[in-house]
């Protein structure tokens, strides 16, 4: 049977086995450390239930792990803003179901939202925000910065407040260590900023040059 990896990063816990839960027999699968946070696990490239296929991983004590989330160089990263951490008071999450899992009232230009990740290897990705506006009048601008790198974005207006925009705002290169995604105002118009639903970060296949954007005016690199 054809075999694949797949990571599970954050798991510092020694493992005492893992297998399909759907197998009745819980046929032990093979389980790689790949360093002092994460593992690789090797599963059958079908999956067992096409719905949902659970992987359960036992562990010999109580379960130590790392929460910084790790970004992988093999596969489209999605970050919702309910996995990053708002900071601000009047910034806060929308009810959660599909039209409205964003941020909201970012009225604020000292408010931003912001996620901690972690890079393994070295890798280029596509960054690419989606989100959605009250009003035509939004069209404030922010910026979304890895560290030391940023790239400056204008809020395009969507047609309806139900009808959310995915925009594409450049190439960042990461090298391996911790990052703090940021997303922060530079100037709201209209009275709130937008509607934040995610960031995504898209593996290109190129891990070497430095950070570009795919639209000059978008880039902005601190020094």
């Amino acid at each position: 049977m054809d075999k694949v990896r797949l990571p599970l990063g954050g798991l510092k816990s020694e493992v005492a086995k893992a297998y399909l839960l759907a197998d009745p027999q819980h046929k032990v699968l093979k389980v790689n450390r790949l360093n002092a946070n994460d593992l690789m696990i090797v599963v059958p490239l079908q999956p067992v239930d096409s719905a949902d296929t659970v992987i359960a991983v036992e562990v010999h004590s109580e379960p130590q792990v790392n929460p910084v989330r790790l970004v992988l160089n093999s596969q489209p990263n999605l970050l919702r803003v309910f996995d990053g951490e708002l900071h601000g008071r009047k910034l806060h999450f929308g009810d959660g179901k599909a039209p409205r899992a964003y941020v909201l009232d970012w009225s604020d230009p000292s408010e931003w939202v912001g996620w901690k990740v972690r890079v393994n290897e070295p890798g280029r990705y596509e960054v690419a925000v989606k989100y959605t506006t009250a009003s035509a009048a939004n069209n404030g601008t922010y910026s979304v910065s890895f560290n030391d790198q940023a790239f400056a974005v204008t809020v395009v207006p969507t047609p309806s407040e139900s009808q959310a925009r995915t925009e594409t705002v450049g190439t960042v290169r990461l090298v391996p260590g911790e990052y703090e995604i940021q997303v922060k105002p530079t100037d709201i118009r209209g009275g709130e900023l937008m509607r934040l639903f995610s960031i995504s970060l898209t593996p290109t296949g190129s891990a070497g040059g430095i950070a570009r954007a795919k639209r000059e005016p978008n880039l902005l690199l601190s020094p």
